[in-house]
């Protein structure tokens, strides 16, 4: 009977283990797949000056 609880009690933390080792996985997978842009001030700035840049070359090759 002892024998059956202890079995029993290494059954549930290697399931315990592996749950939380899927959703360690998980978290992180979610994490790489997800952007991480935001929507802050700082990011809207970086925008236009990457499109204000990318307007600058075309005008200089049309001119050029």
């Amino acid at each position: 009977m002892e024998a059956d609880y202890v079995i029993e009690q290494i059954i549930r933390d290697r399931l315990a283990a592996a749950r939380a080792s899927a959703q360690r996985a998980a978290l992180i997978r979610q994490s790489k797949t997800r952007p991480r842009r935001s929507s802050g001030i700082g990011h809207r700035l970086i925008d236009r000056g990457r499109s204000l840049m990318k307007i600058a070359r075309t005008v200089r090759w049309r001119t050029s």
